[in-house]
């Protein structure tokens, strides 16, 4: 039996076109932890990534239960299930990668914001914690280039300060999906936004692409119009994050 570890709720927007908003969000399971945790798990393995295991001790598998709360929206709503799609912050996007990679034919894109995956061992290599997904995944980074809680260059040795592993560079996440979609072109090219830089992996043998923007003095927080970010939204060029991960969702559709 699967435990519900996330509350959910859900935003119907009606327009020219209809889109169900479902958002979980983590539970605090360790007051000695101060964040918000979902667990990880690999092939069904018991392992968190970093040091985000609390979740794991309690044996709640969030993966399954994303894949649940998607079924039930489909069994209430019309709902288009080649048109899924899955973005997180943080420890949310560490649970976008796991779900996309474990489940890529229930995906159609992902979008990973501030949030990056894998550990280091204590021989201080980097051990991946993720196995490529069976078929090309469509996706999206967003990283501040001064997130100091999960640093865009990675923390290269387990004893991190924090007790907790290390963790690969946000850029080696990027490249991870790059490789398992079959991208032979990286490649720097202009974002569009003041401060913000975009690579892009294309020529992929999966035709799913990877994007990642760095954004230029940018910290651990969501970039867009709200009033959490308002005083300093202008240091990225007005990047939204919002729309820009729709633009790169809204035509992707799973295959098959």
């Amino acid at each position: 039996m699967v435990k519900r570890s996330l509350q959910w709720k859900i935003v119907l927007f009606i327009g020219i076109i209809a889109v169900c908003l479902v958002i979980p969000i983590g539970i605090l399971l360790n007051v000695n932890i101060a964040s918000f945790h979902y667990n990880q798990f690999r092939n069904g393995i018991e392992k968190g990534f970093n040091n985000y295991e609390p979740a794991a001790k309690e044996g709640i598998d969030d993966v399954a239960f994303v894949l649940r709360v998607i079924d039930r929206i489909a069994e209430i709503m019309p709902v288009d299930l080649s048109r899924v799609y899955v973005f997180g912050f943080s420890n949310g996007a560490m649970l976008t990668y796991s779900l996309a990679a474990s489940h890529p034919d229930r995906v159609a894109a992902i979008a990973a914001i501030s949030g990056t995956f894998g550990r280091v061992t204590s021989e201080g290599e980097f051990d991946w914690q993720l196995n490529p997904p069976a078929s090309g995944m469509p996706v999206l980074v967003i990283h501040g280039s001064a997130d100091p809680r999960l640093p865009y260059a990675g923390i290269a040795h387990p004893e991190d300060g924090r007790g907790g592993n290390g963790m690969i560079p946000v850029v080696d996440s990027a490249r991870f999906w790059a490789g398992a979609n079959g991208c032979n072109v990286e490649r720097d090219v202009g974002s569009g936004f003041d401060n913000v830089a975009l690579v892009k992996w294309s020529d992929c043998a999966t035709d799913a692409p990877v994007n990642l923007y760095r954004l230029n003095n940018w910290g651990h927080r969501w970039s867009g119009s709200s009033p959490h970010t308002k005083t300093d939204y202008t240091t990225v060029g007005s990047f939204e994050s919002i729309e820009v991960i729709w633009e790169f969702f809204r035509t992707r559709r799973t295959k098959g």
